[in-house]
């Protein structure tokens, strides 16, 4: 009975995830060609100070950053007077098409640096280049956060590796402000600098909705989220060294570095320049900074309201928009337009938009999309989707390469067909036959410009040779020219025009304004486009044939992307406000251009060579064209494989052998080849412990292994009336293959095949009897061993403000099998699984529906008992400093209630936001994020036999969640929950834990 049931769950979960497929893929009858895949086969190029490593596809990128890497060595070790220890290793990839780059300290001192450059909107999109950026930016966190001045510090890392950095403790926006100050000082570009950046915070100043400090202490959920840490930080930290000098920023840092306990941000900086962050009788300095932008901004507006202002007419209240797009409208013939939603609280769609009556209509719910263009036929729209592609080796540990493709989806019917295959397209603009797509083609340091036949194939690289980034290409109304905006050595990011038919290429002007998102006017007679060459991001309007430039928008926040309607009588941008970006919308009428006034560029030249260091304020004479040597290898990872850190842990009777003395640690190398994990338990008394577990993670399955060996005190030797302790020795090994079998934007699943066996058996001595006392009863001895199948899969989805997920299901199903031919001695068989699903109510929409069944069973003479119940009683306090969360199935009901060999859980959860709070107390470590609340009910039972389904027991009642954050870093939450058990064995039951939800 219970296996027949076990193979229908089996056939209804898969059958179950193929119906969960959000969105299938029609393919053509001939599949479109794919784009080769990177086989990372690793090579190391040693400079004097950096180990950097890389795949073939990566060289030339590789070549560049070792110079930018060397430079960055000079010129902030020369600023921060700290010179890490010994190599920093350098990752050099390419297996996603987002921009971004990771560093520590700790356990060794290393980068990772991603080959993709930044997206058209993306906050990182100002730069002389993007390589040296990244890099400088990269390296200031590994010379900020290796700084170790403390004695502490020293000893502890002394007796255990590499373990504690102080200034790891400092909150993210000091961080990340300090990695952004130094990019923008060290360079001619960088997010200081850049008015896309300035604007998140002129429009928060305009509008009375700066965040205060406890906010950017703790990351908001509020827009601009994340980012606030590093958009405030750095405009902070660059007041103070503007104020006080670059040697204060060094100063704070160094005395947080010789500090023996984290925290005492305020104290700190109170002794490095006489005032803490927060005033403690006055002002602080965040408040002497707000009131120095509001100086500031004040003269901006005042520049800005010289000419008439033109603030438009909002068309939507979406936000949030960027990182790397926004809605980027695009007209229909018929006038209407779409827009790509991407927002806070419900599902990213494309929409479709009647900027005259506002009506609206939701064309695609989908997710991992971006720049949508619409056929000239209106029938479709081509999109630009992340699609997954199985590595032959894995990067870094993944599994997948996540490169994003056109595809093409039908507005009738809804169908998705892909129209390129592992090719990095982005961007795409339809060619007014419909014959054609233009796009942009992503790649290692890379953005080429390029065109698609509209029914798919391999795309066309126009100007392959030419040096620079392209991005957001647009037709012209005669399909005779694209126009686009492209990045140049130096900084400069220019709008150019390409005619197809003879395949010249011109710039409208080539400065270092940033000139974006070009555009045709209906009738071909201008290109518009976003410039800042006011300083604040306005429309501009290039006419073709007198070649005179106009300004047509003169905003205070920003206007972006700009498309004109197919009459030519209205404008329709991306603007901001404090909430993020939406779309606006203004009469286009030529008559009422203004001139455009002369740009002035305030920016220094960028250096023409490598190594130039005449852009950045830390240079030296002696350290123009500073050469260095370089050694080229194969990538050896046991060069890497040797314990830099361990740790020690006292542990009370771990193994009813005293007190034990337990080490251990973790080794890798820097392209996660191999990873090794040792332990080590010395009790007081008897054998010492021992665990070593492997993982290598080259090839697209993982495989996992591991070995053990421990004494055990235990009881259950049976002699006469007593139940005796005995010491049990076990020796387990078990091995495990991870296949990662689907990755899609919108799902995903994987399936594990795992080997455990272990031996087992008392090794102490038995004691003798009485011969008339009943006879004596060994404990069961191994050995033991069994198989397991898993698969899992999900396709759940939240959103930023989501308490839970709301859309979607989870499920996952394992098979467990034990025979004497596995190298055991039991027979068995346990089946488990679980499947929660997620609604979200037509009323609410960030109202969750949550429904959970979760069960197992077993067979066999050697299965687990599983046991339920409702919450145990919990030291609050130390629960949180130790992340130390609970669940429980059954709420009302006693800890571990009801006990079996079989268990099946039903819970349906309704779930609200009730109080957002999102406050701390200044810079604390303490921050108060959200209140939400549960009504639930629950029904279960552990039991053995024949499941009876009037055996469940069943509960009800209610919850309140306190989100909160801890020491800057630790997201977790209280319950204070109230249950009624309608049960034997149960009542009321009020309590109040740490703990997690489904």
């Amino acid at each position: 009975m219970r296996t027949r049931v076990g193979a229908g769950l089996l056939l209804a979960a898969l059958s179950l995830a193929g119906a969960a497929r959000a969105q299938d893929v029609d393919e053509p009858a001939e599949a479109p060609p794919q784009a080769p895949l990177p086989r990372a086969n690793w090579y190391t190029l040693q400079t004097p100070h950096f180990d950097i490593h890389f795949y073939p596809d990566e060289r030339a990128l590789a070549e560049r950053l070792a110079h930018y890497a060397e430079r960055a060595w000079r010129l902030n070790t020369r600023y921060f007077n700290w010179r890490p220890a010994g190599h920093v290793q350098l990752v050099v990839s390419d297996f996603d098409d987002n921009a971004n780059g990771s560093a520590s300290s700790i356990p060794y001192t290393f980068i990772n640096a991603y080959g993709a450059p930044p997206d058209p909107l993306d906050e990182l999109n100002d730069f002389d280049d993007y390589g040296k950026l990244l890099i400088t930016h990269e390296f200031t966190h590994v010379v900020h956060l290796d700084t170790m001045l403390s004695p502490c510090a020293r000893l502890l890392n002394t007796l255990e590796g590499r373990t504690y950095a102080p200034n790891l403790a400092e909150p993210t926006w000091f961080v990340e402000g300090m990695a952004v100050l130094m990019e923008s000082r060290q360079t001619t570009g960088g997010r200081l600098r850049s008015s896309f950046y300035d604007m998140h915070l002129r429009v928060p100043f305009l509008e009375g909705r700066l965040f205060d400090l406890d906010q950017i202490t703790n990351i908001p959920l509020a827009y601009p989220g994340g980012t606030a840490a590093y958009l405030y930080g750095s405009s902070l930290l660059k007041y103070i060294e503007d104020r006080y000098g670059p040697q204060k920023i060094r100063e704070i840092s160094h005395r947080t570095a010789d500090t023996c306990f984290p925290g005492g941000m305020n104290r700190v900086a109170r002794q490095a320049v006489g005032r803490g962050y927060v005033g403690v009788f006055g002002t602080g300095l965040f408040d002497d900074w707000k009131r120095s932008q509001a100086h500031r901004y004040t003269l901006e507006v005042e520049d800005a309201s010289r000419r008439p202002l033109t603030p438009g007419t909002r068309l939507t209240w979406d936000a949030p928009g960027p990182r790397g797009e926004g809605p980027g409208a695009r007209f229909f013939r018929d006038g209407t337009l779409v827009y790509h939603r991407v927002d806070t609280d419900q599902w990213p769609a494309y929409v479709r938009l009647d900027p005259v009556s506002g009506a609206r209509a939701t064309l695609a719910r989908l997710v991992g999309t971006g720049p949508a263009a619409p056929t000239p036929d209106g029938r479709a729209l081509i999109v630009q989707r992340v699609n997954f592609f199985p590595l032959p080796w894995r990067i870094v540990g993944n599994s997948d390469a996540g490169w994003n493709d056109l595809f093409r989806y039908d507005l009738a019917s809804g169908a998705l067909r892909q129209l390129t295959r592992g090719q990095r397209a982005h961007e795409p603009d339809v060619s007014p036959d419909g014959q054609w797509i233009a796009c942009v083609l992503v790649g290692t340091g890379t953005r080429r410009l390029a065109l698609v036949p509209i029914s798919g194939g391999e795309p066309r690289v126009l100007m392959a040779g030419a040096p620079g980034l392209a991005y957001t290409p647009s037709f012209s109304p005669d399909g005779r020219f694209i126009a686009y905006s492209r990045y140049k050595p130096g900084g400069y990011r220019d709008i150019h025009v390409y005619e197809l038919a003879t395949a010249t290429d011109r710039a409208i002007a080539v400065d270092r304004a940033m000139d974006m998102d070009p555009r045709f006017s209906p009738d071909g007679r201008f290109v518009v486009f976003s410039s800042d060459r006011t300083g604040i991001a306005n429309i501009f309007a290039y006419e073709l044939a007198t070649k005179q430039l106009f300004q047509v928008t003169n905003v205070l926040a920003g206007a972006y992307q700009p498309a004109v309607s197919p009459d030519g009588r209205r404008l329709v941008f991306t603007g901001f406000t404090s909430d993020g970006f939406d779309l606006w919308t203004l009469p286009f009428d030529p008559a009422l251009f203004h001139p455009a006034q002369p740009f002035a560029n305030a920016r220094p030249d960028a250096p023409q060579d490598l190594d130039g260091e005449s852009d950045s304020p830390d240079a030296r004479p002696e350290d123009a064209f500073a050469p260095f040597t370089t050694r080229l290898t194969p990538y050896h990872p046991w060069k890497y494989l040797y314990p830099r850190q361990w740790q020690l842990t006292l542990l009370q009777d771990a193994f009813g052998a005293g007190n034990t003395l337990q080490i251990n640690t973790n080794l890798s190398d820097p392209v996660s080849t191999h990873l090794f994990g040792l332990n080590l338990w010395i009790p007081s008394s008897g054998r010492p412990a021992w665990q070593v577990a492997y993982a290598y993670d080259r090839l697209w399955p993982s495989l996992n292994l591991s070995v053990a060996e421990s004494d055990t005190r235990t009881t259950g030797l049976i002699v006469g009336d007593q139940n005796l302790a005995y010491t049990q020795r076990t020796f387990s090994a078990s091995g495990s293959i991870g296949l990662p079998v689907m990755r899609r934007a919108d799902a995903s699943a994987d399936v594990t095949l795992a080997y455990d066996y272990s031996a087992y058996g008392m090794v102490s001595a038995v004691p003798v009897g009485d011969p008339t006392a009943p006879i004596t009863m060994k404990p069961a001895a191994g050995p033991f061993a069994d198989v397991r199948l898993a698969w899992s899969f999900s396709n759940a989805h939240r959103w930023p403000y989501s308490i839970s997920n709301q859309t979607g299901r989870n499920l996952s199903l394992t098979l467990r099998l034990l025979d004497p031919a596995l190298g055991g001695r039991f027979h068995g068989t346990e089946v488990s699984w679980a499947w929660s699903e997620f609604l979200t109510p037509p009323w609410a929409r960030l109202h969750a529906l949550a429904l959970l069944t979760q069960g197992g069973f077993g067979l066999g003479d050697k299965r687990d008992f599983f046991s339920l119940g409702g919450y145990a009683d919990q030291d609050v306090v130390r629960g949180l400093l130790l992340n130390q969360q609970q669940y429980a199935f059954l709420r009302g009901y006693p800890v571990n209630a009801v006990t079996g060999d079989s268990y099946l859980v039903l819970t349906a959860e309704y779930r609200a936001p009730l109080v957002w709070i999102e406050r701390g107390y200044e810079s604390s470590f303490l921050y108060f994020r959200r209140i939400w609340g549960t009504a639930f009910v629950d029904a279960g039972n552990a039991f053995q036999g024949r499941f009876q389904p009037d055996n469940l027991k069943t509960d009800a009642g209610v919850e309140a969640h306190l989100e909160l954050q801890l020491f800057w870093f630790i997201d977790t939450q209280l319950q204070l929950g109230l249950a009624h058990a309608f049960s034997s064995g149960g009542g009321n039951q009020l309590y109040f834990v740490t703990s997690f939800s489904f």
